[in-house]
């Protein structure tokens, strides 16, 4: 089954589906959704390049921070990447930490990574103090720091518009082709931009991810001591 009719037989079972929903099918539906599907997303032959590509450089970058974060937490330290990719981030930052073998001794790295695509090529160069997993909470608490290198912006969102000063959520529906709904907002969206004191100004169209929250309390209740770094770019 294509992705496609997928996504218009859900909408025929269940109705039109939250944007939120939609995007996480697009990219996430196992076999069939953009990261999930084996073909090229990254590099040369891809559609877009992320810094490691670019440079080792990066990576040792981040590593020499973590030799600074590692001053504060000494000891076991563990190293926790979200949405790793093929791995070259994490590659990068290894072969530098190998330098500094107090450090490498105590060292522990985890991938989480949703792609079985990206964790299947990481595996073909990464092994030594790497373990894959599907959820954080497949760890105990610990200790180190989390990283990440452009996550946020793969995560689904709401896409939202203000009008007549009511906040609006868009939705994907299909009749002759996919459209978009609008209908007002639900009170978790709104109640989530009010927490988070976003000023949305009348005609803006914006997006708002809950998803977020779900995120930070994980991270939180297992990472007992450390630091997260989180590397991003655009307004």
């Amino acid at each position: 089954m294509k992705l496609e009719d997928l996504i218009i037989r859900k909408i025929k079972d269940f109705g039109p589906l939250p944007f939120r929903d939609y995007m996480e099918i697009a990219l996430y539906e196992p076999g069939l959704g953009y990261y999930n599907s084996p073909q090229h997303k990254i590099g040369k032959r891809g559609d877009f390049y992320t810094s490691p590509y670019i440079s080792s450089a990066f990576g040792a970058m981040v590593a020499r921070q973590i030799e600074e974060l590692w001053q504060d937490v000494p000891g076991n330290f563990t190293i926790v990447e979200y949405g790793a990719g093929v791995g070259l981030l994490c590659h990068d930052i290894l072969q530098y930490l190998k330098t500094n073998k107090p450090l490498f001794k105590y060292l522990r790295y985890v991938i989480i990574e949703k792609s079985p695509v990206f964790r299947k090529l990481s595996r073909h160069y990464l092994d030594e103090k790497v373990i894959w997993i599907d959820d954080l909470k497949e760890l105990d608490e610990f200790e180190g720091c989390v990283i990440s290198n452009e996550l946020f912006d793969n995560f689904p969102v709401h896409k939202v518009f203000m009008e007549n000063g009511h906040m609006m959520d868009i939705w994907v529906d299909h009749h002759n082709g996919f459209r978009e709904i609008v209908g007002e907002a639900s009170t978790v969206i709104t109640e989530y931009a009010s927490s988070a004191r976003m000023e949305i100004s009348e005609g803006l169209h914006t997006e708002i991810c809950l998803d977020l929250k779900g995120w930070f309390r994980t991270v939180s209740k297992y990472l007992k001591r450390g630091y997260i770094i989180s590397i991003d770019y655009g307004y």
